[in-house]
């Protein structure tokens, strides 16, 4: 099962995924095992990635899950 927390806006937290399948400036888009969550916004980064949880920062509009 895969956790997101999205905190004031600017940071989402992730726990459970599978790998990242794009990222750029504006779209993050993450395998989490049974879906795919797409978090949308400007200045995306990921500020930490382990095998298990990820930090993505930025100014984040929507997450989605497909």
């Amino acid at each position: 099962m895969t956790r997101v927390t999205l905190i004031n806006q600017k940071k989402v937290f992730i726990d459970g995924y599978r790998t990242v399948m794009s990222i750029d400036d504006n779209r993050i888009t993450i395998d989490c095992k049974n879906k795919i969550l797409e978090i949308n916004g400007s200045n995306l980064s990921i500020l930490l990635f382990t095998g298990v949880e990820m930090t993505v920062t930025g100014i984040i509009s929507s997450i989605e899950w497909k």
